[in-house]
């Protein structure tokens, strides 16, 4: 158990401070989609075969309803994934000097709009890292990082294209009062995007189903 949490842990860290860096870098969005994009692929081929490169509690989450991880493990990477977004926070402002990489919505006042970016992109992320698993493909590093990259364009004009709350909740708390604001779409849209993927893996999507 403690190799696979130093691995969520880790894992969660790369993929948080990777867009930490390029928010300092103050790069355009679609320099940012792909780093974060890379990053997931880079981090699923480190640590997948230790943890399963989760690095996402509203992953976590899908694929605990859907049976694929233990119930047991829930708290745990929960805590391990929220610890290495909040871990990529700080290293930020210790070295850069300020918060970067946070999600703030672009239109804060327009809630729908920005609750239902993060649901959509979440399922369709979602939807991705269980077609993935099914097909057991030796590419769904690659693949399920070009999904983030293709995400990220979509919505980060919104919200950021989040959908993850360890990747929000860590450089926003470093943030403070100005970004915590609307953590709740973050905290909120992913879990219940992922949670709508699940539903529609369990239902429609796998052998079982059929």
């Amino acid at each position: 158990m403690n190799r696979k949490l130093v691995a969520e842990f880790l894992g969660t860290f790369g993929i948080v401070f990777a867009p930490v860096m390029a928010s300092a870098a103050k790069t355009d969005l679609a320099i940012a989609a792909w780093v974060s994009g890379l990053a997931v692929t880079a981090m699923i081929y480190i640590f997948g075969p230790v943890s399963g490169a989760q690095f996402n509690p509203a992953v976590t989450l899908a694929l605990t309803l859907s049976g694929k991880h233990e119930k047991r493990e829930v708290v745990p990477y929960l805590g391990a994934q929220f610890l290495g977004g909040l871990a990529a926070g700080l290293l930020g402002l210790l070295l850069f000097g300020g918060a970067f990489g946070t999600h703030v919505p672009s239109a804060p006042e327009a809630a729908l709009r920005n609750i239902a970016t993060e649901i959509v992109l979440s399922a369709i992320l979602m939807a991705v890292i269980f077609a993935v698993i099914r097909k057991e493909n030796a590419f769904a590093p690659l693949v399920i990082g070009l999904t983030v990259v293709l995400l990220v364009m979509m919505g980060g004009n919104i919200t950021g294209g989040s959908m993850n709350p360890a990747r929000s909740l860590g450089p926003d708390m470093v943030g403070g009062s100005q970004t915590l604001g609307t953590i709740w779409v973050y905290l909120i849209g992913p879990p219940v995007g992922m949670v709508l993927a699940w539903l529609l893996e369990s239902k429609v999507l796998s052998k079982e189903a059929a």
